[in-house]
């Protein structure tokens, strides 16, 4: 196996996405395997019981809301993933009727799994490789604000020097996108859409003709079908960005405009803590321009994939 061979499997991972919503179980199972690696550890194989904790807490941080963690379902489910994970025990054990995993036996029986032997002895051969791989994995199925909490959360953290991280990665059946920044055209539009301000706080601080601190945030992930479209995007600060991209915050149609949501597991004694929470139920700024207006559907899709109440 080859490191594009790699790439190409991890490529062809599929996770259930009907009607639009997020199972992110598989990837980040994935990334936990590939931490994994990046330790050292020397262990290929990863215990069920430790691979079941330790993915609870990342699906509690960047899982769906309201779905269930399930971490078996990926545990036993990416064995059929192109020769990707295997389970040296699965001949001796036995399946619900609906061919899943039984916990309880994975438990007892301290069963492991993790990736096969060539794939793990080419990761170990190549170091950089960890770090491309995850970064696919990222691009693929997470907003790129999250990536670096992510990849420090698996234990990816700080990232792997690689001296082909923006080679383009491979993909099947679809246009090769490269990890890099968004369409440069997205921020300057959606920017000028909100006339350089925050739709949530009206930051609008310049250093001389440069805007600090504004972003142009995508409110259906571009991983997930959100296009590079005005009414798909809201110029928000640092700090709200990532709030809406966390699910800290969220929208809700009311009449002709967004009520701001915000997350009831918001906490802190600080005065932008306060601010934030000073929000809730407040109006969102719209764009002079009602054709740039968030698109309801793209809001309905964050209300529903990452908002936290």
């Amino acid at each position: 196996m080859t490191p594009n061979d790699l790439l190409e499997r991890l490529a062809a991972v599929r996770p259930h996405k009907a009607h639009g919503r997020r199972a992110p179980h598989k990837p980040l199972m994935l990334l936990l395997a590939l931490g994994r690696v990046r330790s050292g550890l020397g262990q290929r194989l990863i215990p069920y019981t430790t691979a079941e904790a330790r993915f609870g807490e990342l699906w509690d941080d960047f899982g769906r809301p309201g779905g269930d963690p399930n971490p078996h379902y990926p545990f036993w489910r990416l064995r059929n993933d192109n020769g990707l994970w295997e389970i040296p025990e699965e001949s001796s054990l036995s399946t619900t009727s609906k061919g899943d995993l039984h916990v309880e036996q994975a438990r007892d029986l301290g069963v492991a799994g993790g990736f096969p032997e060539d794939i793990h002895d080419l990761l170990c051969r190549h170091p950089s490789l960890v770090s491309r791989a995850a970064r696919q994995i990222l691009t693929d199925h997470f907003t790129p604000s999250l990536h670096e909490d992510i990849l420090e959360a698996v234990g990816l953290a700080p990232a792997l020097p690689t001296e082909d991280l923006n080679e383009a990665m491979p993909r099947r059946g679809r246009k090769v996108r490269e990890y890099s920044p968004r369409d440069s055209r997205f921020r300057k539009d959606v920017l000028a859409a909100y006339e350089g301000r925050c739709a949530v706080c009206q930051h609008d601080t310049r250093f001389r003709d440069r805007l600090l601190g504004l972003e142009a945030a995508h409110i259906r992930w571009h991983s997930h079908d959100g296009g590079d479209v005005v009414p798909n995007g809201l110029a928000l600060c640092s700090l709200h960005h990532k709030a809406l991209d966390y699910g800290a915050l969220g929208l809700e149609r009311r009449g002709g405009g967004f009520r701001i949501l915000v997350s009831s597991k918001v906490r802190g004694a600080s005065p932008s803590t306060k601010r934030l929470l000073g929000f809730r139920n407040e109006l969102l700024h719209l764009p002079a321009n009602p054709s740039d207006s968030p698109d309801p559907a793209f809001v309905a899709w964050h209300r529903q994939e990452v908002f936290r109440p």
